[in-house]
């Protein structure tokens, strides 16, 4: 889980520098470091929250539990808290809801792929069969 929430890290870092980058060239509104955190921030917590989400608790018995903590981490209210926050605040409308848009995307795919890769190898070793052929 530790190595996860690092691939999850380091990307979701990827994807705020390229942004922040990618916008102080294309924007006449440049991104500060300040927010380029707070969207780092804003996107990683509810992301690493869906990774844990979707590994605990373990057993059969919670797999529904488990899928639904995942979900509602990753998509929905989250996301919908951070975008009426930035509205709420004017200034940072313009510097940041492209890195917001672009960052939670990565992130959202990320934490999906490294759940479903989870899910994909059994603790021995050996792949699972019937998640290896709805992956390909």
């Amino acid at each position: 889980m530790l190595l996860r929430g690092l691939i999850l890290t380091l990307s979701i870092g990827l994807a705020a520098f390229c942004s922040a980058v990618l916008q102080n060239l294309l924007s006449p509104t440049p991104v500060t470091l300040l927010h380029g955190l707070f969207v780092f921030f804003m996107i990683w917590i509810p992301m690493i929250l869906g990774l844990i989400a979707s590994e605990v608790p373990r057993g059969d018995d919670f797999i529904f539990i488990r899928m639904g903590g995942a979900t509602f981490c990753r998509t929905g209210m989250p996301l919908l808290v951070i975008l009426l926050f930035v509205y709420s605040i004017p200034e940072l409308v313009d510097h940041v809801v492209f890195m917001i848009v672009f960052v939670y995307a990565t992130g959202f795919i990320t934490s999906v792929l490294l759940s479903v890769f989870r899910l994909g190898h059994s603790p021995d070793g050996q792949s699972l069969n019937e998640v290896q052929s709805a992956i390909h």
